[in-house]
């Protein structure tokens, strides 16, 4: 616990509340032509940035029993009904924020706005893949993250599996292989 980090905290969403109202009040119809691309950029960005705040600070409230004062049945239940979120939108908030714990330069990575939310649910899905990978994925967080900074999700995903399967040929398709009897006995 830091009084420094909650004032921060306070603070910037202050900031954030107040430049979201602005945003809100404008008329796009009476933006001049010529910069329109670079704010949508950049909006993007600081929306990435946010998107990766709200991330690690739900996965704080996971781990914090915060919750559980209200009486809700969990972290997932409080955030859901604190947020009016669907369930669905919930747990991948939630898993983002895990996966940014567990893949720290992913997670710095996403606060910086160098990679959004479905770059991270890509790094998810492939350790969910490939599991005996994990470690592997794990000491390849650089070249997790550079391929994510220049690759659209999509893209990110077919590169990431082309290097789950550099690293370990044999484990890489051993965990598909399990991957799919698994998928095609729940369907």
């Amino acid at each position: 616990y830091r009084p420094c980090a909650d004032r921060q905290l306070a603070d910037a969403l202050a900031l954030l509340r107040e430049a979201s109202d602005v945003l809100a009040g404008l008329d796009p119809v009476e933006l001049s032509e010529g910069c329109l691309g670079e704010s949508v950029a950049e909006l993007m960005l600081v929306r990435r940035q946010v998107d990766g705040a709200a991330a690690v600070i739900a996965d704080r409230v996971t781990h914090s029993r915060e919750w559980a004062g209200d009486g809700s049945s969990g972290a997932a239940a409080w955030l859901r009904d604190t947020l009016n979120e669907g369930f669905g939108a919930v747990r991948s908030l939630m898993e983002t924020g895990a996966q940014a714990r567990a893949f720290p330069q992913v997670g710095d990575a996403l606060r910086a706005g160098e990679i959004g939310v479905r770059h991270v649910a890509v790094v998810a899905d492939a350790v969910r893949k490939f599991p005996r990978l994990r470690p592997h994925l794990h000491a390849a967080q650089t070249q997790l993250v550079d391929l994510a900074r220049v690759r659209e999700p999509g893209a990110f995903r077919r590169a990431l599996i082309a290097l789950c399967y550099r690293l370990d040929p044999d484990v890489a398709r051993d965990d598909a292989n399990e991957d799919r009897k698994s998928t095609r006995l729940n369907s």
